[in-house]
């Protein structure tokens, strides 16, 4: 009996670590992930996310979070002992803290980001990065609104993010939480101007014709 126990036991353990390491995919509406990771995991003020992507193993990076547009680190990594990371884009500054009972072994809490006034209104693509010690899943939020005023989304008096995966220990504990940024639209920027296209040049075109039939008339007739 005992060495059956320690089967199944080992079994689990072996799929657990299969499902680890197995190559990330994105989630599907409706589909449940095979590595229980979903659009609700994290909310940026009570709306999940548009999209989810994981597990991957390894750190995060700019190219490998499951988005084909270009990202850069916007803020982060912060850990879940509340000291606050900062960083810029655009002469905005952007603030990140992240609570978490200053404990690494809690599989979910909440985030605030903050801003800084820039004058006017802009729109932003943010990648939340869940990081479990070893392996991560990224979070796509699709054109946040963030006012010309400044302002911050905070979720701290209900969890906003929740580790349902397993890292490659076997645990779901948080070891830190970034945010990547991508399509950045500000009102204070002029919207890019179309490149004119050369078109045929007519005018040219005209004037070799009538060029030629000019040689055409002062050309001698044939006897």
């Amino acid at each position: 009996m005992n060495q059956r126990i320690l089967s199944l036991l080992l079994g689990a353990a072996l799929a657990a670590s299969n499902a680890a390491y197995a190559d990330p995919i994105a989630c599907v509406p409706g589909v449940p992930h095979p590595q229980s990771i979903d659009f609700a995991d994290v909310t940026l003020n009570g709306v999940q996310a548009n999209g989810c992507f994981g597990v991957v193993t390894g750190d995060p990076t700019a190219t490998n979070l499951g988005v084909s547009e270009p990202l850069s680190l916007l803020v982060g990594p912060a850990l879940p002992n509340g000291v606050p990371v900062s960083g810029s884009l655009q002469d905005i500054a952007f603030t990140l803290t992240v609570t978490s009972d200053n404990s690494f072994f809690n599989n979910e809490g909440a985030w605030t980001l903050g801003w800084s006034a820039s004058g006017a209104s802009a729109t932003i693509d943010l990648v939340a990065v869940v990081d479990s010690g070893g392996s991560f899943a990224s979070y796509f939020f699709d054109n946040v609104a963030l006012s010309a005023a400044g302002g911050q989304f905070d979720a701290k008096s209900t969890p906003n993010w929740v580790v349902s995966f397993l890292n490659l220990e076997g645990s779901s504990s948080l070891s830190s939480f970034s945010l990547f940024a991508g399509d950045f639209q500000s009102s204070a920027l002029p919207p890019p101007v179309p490149t004119p296209v050369d078109e045929p040049a007519t005018g040219g075109l005209l004037a070799l014709a009538s060029l030629g039939l000019v040689i055409a008339r002062r050309r001698p007739a044939r006897r």
